[in-house]
């Protein structure tokens, strides 16, 4: 073929960067899907519990994946760590803390917790449907 007709030579480009461009989505979708379903952890516990004093705490233990920035926030006000030491902590594998609720909250307040990584809200729940722990 000496020549070639010009519908190849002007459409041949297109249809190449056509079926790249489709390749490139579909592997792109694909990717963010697979980050989308390791991005959130959960905890093989989450739950509320109530300490000596008879103040609420919401424990969290054994994340899926470790959490960097672990804190928690009730009803938009910032929960501190059950041991005073500030507002967030790091939580590996196999390991957990508490955060200690404000004082007059009830069983039945029906107020939202929200556990966060850093700014990403990783588990929410009201407080008067969370699990009760001993």
């Amino acid at each position: 073929m000496d020549n070639p007709p010009d519908f190849i030579i002007t459409y041949l480009p297109i249809i190449i960067a056509t079926i790249t461009g489709i390749i490139g989505t579909v592997l792109g979708i694909y990717n963010f899907i697979q980050r989308q379903k390791d991005r959130k952890p959960t905890f093989s516990k989450f739950q509320r519990r109530k300490d000596t004093v008879e103040r609420w705490q919401i424990f969290l233990h054994s994340p899926t994946k470790p959490i960097r920035k672990c804190n928690a926030t009730f009803k938009g006000q910032r929960l501190p760590l059950w041991d005073g030491k500030g507002y967030d902590r790091t939580i590996s594998l196999g390991e957990g803390c508490n955060f200690t609720m404000p004082e007059g909250v009830s069983n039945d307040d029906d107020g939202t917790v929200l556990i966060k990584s850093g700014k990403q809200i990783i588990e929410k729940s009201k407080f008067n449907e969370m699990e009760t722990g001993v």
